[in-house]
């Protein structure tokens, strides 16, 4: 239903914004664990749609994001690569949207060990 409603908008020609939704992928992460794309809206509220490609591997998806809230954690599926590209969707209540595609990239390193 977002996608339909999206690309309802994209005909209308629905003003745009560029820069509100915040999005971030760690530089570095541990061999094992998930990377994960935070997205974040500090002063609106916002439908948000995030499709990212890495590799084979494809990640969906859909929230409704609170001003200066949490962010929403997306584990992206990577299957070992180091690179990920996203289209990335906000709508606002106030009737702009924003929608940009943006290429993430990160290094694996060796998990920390624990001291004893």
């Amino acid at each position: 239903m977002l996608v339909l409603f999206m690309v309802a908008a994209a005909s209308a020609q629905i003003p745009v914004v560029h820069g509100v939704l915040k999005a971030h992928v760690p530089d570095r992460v541990p061999v094992g664990e998930d990377v994960v794309l935070e997205l974040s809206v500090p002063d609106r509220e916002a439908v948000v749609h995030a499709e990212c490609t890495s590799g084979e591997a494809r990640t969906v998806y859909d929230s409704e994001l609170l001003p200066a809230g949490e962010p929403a954690r997306v584990v992206l599926r990577v299957e070992g690569a180091t690179t990920a590209t996203c289209l990335l969707v906000a709508r606002f209540a106030n009737g702009l949207s924003e929608r940009r595609q943006e290429t993430f990239s990160w290094t694996w390193v060796e998990p920390a060990t624990p001291e004893p």
